[in-house]
């Protein structure tokens, strides 16, 4: 895992997902809220719900709440 974290977007999907060239060194957002930006760098990375449950320490179910930005 490099030192941005599992959530940064790898270099092509910054580019692909903003439209826009990216930056060294810097993730840039993508469009929309928390949660699809959080689901969009994990597709990128190609990591289950399961995978970054388990690496943030998390439930499932605590994951895809953020992903759905559903915070109650």
């Amino acid at each position: 895992m490099s030192e941005q974290g599992i959530f940064a977007l790898p270099q092509e999907a910054r580019s692909s997902a903003t439209g826009a060239v990216a930056t060294s060194g810097s993730p840039t957002l993508v469009a929309g809220g928390v949660g699809q930006q959080l689901r969009a760098a994990r597709e990128a990375r190609g990591a289950s719900l399961a995978e970054v449950a388990l690496s943030l320490k998390l439930g499932l179910r605590q994951v895809e709440a953020l992903e759905n930005e559903e915070w109650q």
